[in-house]
């Protein structure tokens, strides 16, 4: 059977003593004062003030700077509200901290235990009368006296038996362990008996609401007085290890020097952007090379987060990618983001961001690396556009518009009532222009055709250049098809007019087949053929006109195809 230590007999002790204190106040507890006050002061006290804490030094254990609201219940509602107040709170505020079972149930039984002790004292003494809690006139001296007791009584309780636990458990004196890590901490409770004195003075004459106006400056108080506190134990802590590590400090301190200008003149010297980021998106250091990309002052950067100069419509991928980074979910990503130039002018850049984390710092921040790439991008679009535009009339070519089309017959499929047609225009007699007045009076004459035939078109139609002398205009959506004869009958109306090239006045006219998809048209290329089916039919017909295709034309266009391949074999 395994020994039990002295520190766990002591600490069952405790736990049971705690439990029946806390047993005896909720058997006890006046339950005519629980009224809505209480509870918002209930809730206040779990919800916030136990979120408020200070440690021990040198132990891993924790109180809570909710005194002023445990001593203010006590003073309010009585003894035993305060005792079962006093547990609840430290049940919430130790479980922050720890999550063993036994060490949350000895922080709340130490505090039960405690709170009991301060209110029977105060029984015993003959002060726990209403007049003297609430300090009522000419008992101000009895109020005075309540609150010292308050205070002195809850810390000794408290620092004595956390003082023989830890004395036990680290098996060291128990008065050099009260005297060097609690004797100190004498001034929370202090500071908390005085501010629930003064809270409860000022419930009285203004009202319960005080509570609610007060606790911001309770809470700065108690923060003020944590920082003040952790600063004293970094001090003794580097006091205590001064002289044993004076030279290993010296050392590193000069190699982190050494490793801080190394890496200060690559960051400020890079030949690409480099920067600190917080996880909120705040800049934190940038370098000259991000400078110059975006226009931006290094104070300018300081001021700014990075989601301002990113452009809205990439900020939500590039979120996205920054969570998963920050929730371990990938170790580094890259995108190609657009950023605003201090000038309102767009920047490209190749953007890289992986985590550091800095020393003292538990927050990620985010390193970025960013390349511009605005002329690789200006390059790589003029690339595109000339690779799916015609060079001369500047129109969407044959393999842009076969794609746009074949698109547009996928629709189709996807929505009902979704319509695609086609018109396609051939010109009439350019073989004449071209060859009388020269190639560079025809080329004129097609770039001007092209700037007519963007006037007849509605907002979503497209018209393309084929080659040569051909063009076609692709209709799609939900639209009635003698729209699309009305787009036929604008143009033809727009090449009535004559054209004016390098002063020569030139007529022109077109034929144009006109085609709307049906179940037969399952590809582009079927589109395209029985659209041209359809202008050769309106060349038959007289040119300068237009000629809708039906089932009729294509076995005309059969049967031609079959008599000329039939002489062509005789």
């Amino acid at each position: 059977m395994p020994k039990v230590s002295k520190t766990n007999y002591f600490m069952f002790f405790i736990i049971l003593l705690g439990l029946v204190c806390l047993g005896m106040a909720f058997f006890n507890i006046p339950t005519e004062k629980l009224n809505l006050e209480f509870l918002l002061l209930f809730g206040l006290t779990i919800g916030i003030g136990s979120r408020v804490t200070l440690q021990f030094p040198k132990f891993k254990s924790h109180i809570a700077v909710s005194d002023t609201f445990i001593f203010f219940a006590f003073l309010m509602y009585g003894g035993e509200i305060a005792v079962v107040l006093a547990a609840v709170e430290a049940l919430f505020s130790s479980w922050r901290f720890c999550k063993k079972k036994v060490t949350v149930l000895l922080n709340v039984a130490t505090m039960a235990f405690s709170t009991t002790v301060t209110f029977s004292v105060i029984k015993l003494a003959g002060l726990n009368v209403e007049s003297y809690l609430h300090g009522r006139v000419g008992n101000l001296d009895k109020f005075f006296i309540i609150l010292s007791v308050m205070a002195l009584v809850q810390f000794l309780s408290n620092t004595i038996i956390t003082s023989i636990y830890g004395a036990l458990k680290g098996k060291q004196p128990i008065w050099e362990t009260w005297k060097t890590n609690y004797s100190w901490t004498f001034v929370t409770y202090f500071v908390g008996a005085i501010g629930a004195g003064l809270l409860l003075k000022a419930t009285h004459y203004v009202g319960f609401g005080v509570v609610i106006a007060t606790f911001p400056i309770i809470f700065f108080i108690y923060l003020s007085y944590k920082m003040y506190v952790k600063n004293m134990q970094m001090s003794i802590s580097q006091a205590e290890q001064a002289e044993q590590h004076a030279s290993i400090l010296e050392q590193q301190s000069l190699a982190l020097r050494e490793s801080e200008e190394r890496f200060r003149s690559a960051f400020n010297y890079a030949p690409i952007g480099i920067a600190l980021v917080a996880s909120s998106g705040k800049w934190l250091k940038v370098n000259r090379a991000l400078c110059n990309i975006l226009g931006y002052t290094e104070e300018e950067f300081l001021e700014a987060d990075f989601q301002s100069m990113l452009f809205p419509e990439d900020l939500g991928n590039t979120l996205i990618k920054i969570h998963e980074l920050l929730s371990g979910k990938i170790p580094t990503c890259q995108l190609e983001q657009r950023y605003l130039h201090k000038t309102g002018k767009t920047v490209w850049a190749a953007w890289s961001v992986s985590t550091a984390s800095e020393v003292n710092n538990e927050a990620q921040n985010l390193i970025f690396q960013i390349q511009d790439i605005t002329d690789k991008k200006i390059a790589e679009k003029k690339l595109q556009y000339e690779a799916t535009h015609d060079a001369l009339t500047n129109l969407p070519n044959r393999a842009f518009f076969m794609s746009r089309l074949e698109k547009a017959l996928e629709k189709t499929q996807d929505k009902r009532n979704y319509r695609v047609s086609i018109l396609f225009i051939d010109l009439d007699r350019f073989k004449v222009i071209n060859d009388s007045l020269g190639h560079l009076v025809g080329d004129e004459l097609l770039i001007n055709i092209a700037e007519r035939l963007r006037d007849c078109l509605r907002p979503n139609d497209m018209v393309a250049r084929l080659g040569g002398d051909e063009f076609t205009i692709l209709v799609e959506g939900n639209y009635n098809p003698k729209e699309v004869i009305r787009i036929a009958d604008r143009v033809q109306k727009k090449f009535s007019e004559p054209f004016d090239l390098k002063g020569h006045e030139v007529y022109s006219s077109a034929s144009i087949g006109i085609l709307h998809n049906s179940e037969n048209h399952l590809t582009a290329e079927d589109m395209m053929r029985d659209a041209d089916t359809a202008m050769y039919q309106a060349k038959r017909t007289g040119k300068a006109r237009h000629a809708v295709f039906d089932e009729k034309m294509h076995e005309m266009a059969k049967a031609i195809n079959e008599s000329k391949a039939l002489f062509f074999a005789q």
